[in-house]
């Protein structure tokens, strides 16, 4: 996975400032840039999971549908194609 490093930039930042609250202001920028690419990461890998399982719970609902469907034909004597199951997902 792929990172952003916050620590570098903003440490030369922290060292071309002289005294006074600034160089702690940026130190503290750091932390709460890193806290909120956390949290950004966290919620994304959240709604790739959520969507991943809605995705596949519309798969085999479409899945079970054409199997009932198939079944009721072929209880009338109908040829059908067979049905193949499908899944979707992939990492992120």
């Amino acid at each position: 996975m792929a990172k952003i490093d916050f620590g570098s930039p903003l440490a030369k930042i922290v060292g071309a400032m002289t005294g006074g609250a600034s160089p702690g202001a940026a130190n503290g920028l750091k932390g709460e840039w890193k806290g909120d690419q956390d949290k950004w990461v966290k919620a994304a890998h959240g709604h790739h999971d959520r969507t991943l399982d809605d995705a596949n719970r519309i798969v085999e609902t479409d899945d079970t549908i054409a199997r009932q469907g198939s079944a009721q034909t072929n209880a009338f004597g109908h040829n059908t194609p067979a049905h193949m199951a499908r899944r979707m997902g992939g990492p992120l």
